[in-house]
This record gives structure tokens, sequence and C-alpha cells, in this order.
């Protein structure tokens, strides 16, 4: 998927942008750090695609839309905190209503967990062995 989206973001890039290649590659090569770094950013991004692939693996679809809600929720967070952005009563109320939503997630996936393990318990087999 990665190489199909820069095949078409790179041309989108250059014309909206057509400065920012030059720019890129004048950074790579003058400013010390910036193309390790560069790297490191993309070694995380692929990092993060295959964490959320193990994360469907390993629960489902809906989970992951869930984690990424609350994801977005401690981003707007943490903008608060470090550079005092503003937030109108209509986001904060969103917000709340997101993380509700997920708490609520969280809960209903625990007692269907739970309800789950008591009927395996429950399970009476139709021929006894031996």
């Amino acid at each position: 998927m990665a190489p199909l989206a820069l095949a078409l973001l790179l041309p989108l890039a250059a014309i909206t942008e057509p400065g920012a290649p030059a720019a890129a590659l004048r950074l790579v090569r003058t400013a010390r750090g910036f193309g390790p770094l560069l790297a490191l950013n993309c070694a995380c991004a692929a990092g993060v695609n295959l964490a959320n692939l193990a994360v469907t693996r390993a629960t489902s679809a809906l989970t992951l839309q869930v984690l990424g809600k609350a994801k977005s929720v401690l981003a707007v967070l943490a903008s608060l905190a470090l550079f005092r952005n503003p937030v109108s009563a209509a986001g904060q109320a969103g917000y709340g209503l997101t993380l509700l939503g997920v708490a609520l997630y969280g809960r209903a996936k625990t007692r269907a967990r739970a309800r789950a393990e008591r009927e395996d318990g429950l399970v009476i087999p139709l021929l006894s062995p031996g």
C-alpha cells in the first residue's frame, strides 16, 4: 500500500507544494541528523501499521476503531497540556462522549468475555470419556 500511496501522493505534493521536495532533499544533505530522524519516522509508521494489524487480528476491527478514537482524545489532551490549544464547549462535549463510549465498549467487552467463560464452564459432554 505504501508504494501505491507514494506513487499517487508524490506528484500531487509536487504540484501543490512545488518547493517541498527540493527543500526536503536540502534538509537531508545539510541538516545534521535530519536523514536518520526521517528514517526513524518511517520505521515508526511501519511499526504502527504492524501493531494495528496485530490488534485487529487479536481482537476485531471494531476494537481497533475504538482504540483509534481513544488515541485521538489522548492526542487532544496532550495538545491541551503542552500547547494550551483552545477547545470549544462542543468539542469538550464530543471528547467526553467519546471517552464515555470507549468506557462503555470496554465494559461490554469485559461482560461478554465473563459470560463466555461462564458458559464454557457449563458445557456438559454428551459422551463420557472412557
